[in-house]
């Protein structure tokens, strides 16, 4: 019977790390898809040579991904 609890107590520990695991995945998933929408927006901005305007949410994400040299060659 003890052996069923800690096994028991395993699963349950091991699913609730999945679940943190799983929701850390899907917001660096979601910073992703806003990052590249932004990069996308950057870019046009330069072929059309407008300053492009940026939300207050993405800006964060972007200084970020600057700072690691994500987003060399883009001001």
């Amino acid at each position: 019977m003890d052996e069923i609890k800690l096994k028991d107590r395993a699963v349950s520990v091991l699913d609730k790390a999945l679940g943190l695991q799983a929701g850390h995945a899907h917001r660096l998933q979601l910073q992703t898809q806003a990052a590249e929408q932004q990069i996308a927006a950057l870019r046009d901005a330069q072929r059309g040579g407008a300053a492009p305007t940026l939300t207050p949410t993405l800006t964060p994400v972007l200084t970020s991904l600057r700072r690691n040299g994500t987003l060399e060659g883009f001001s």
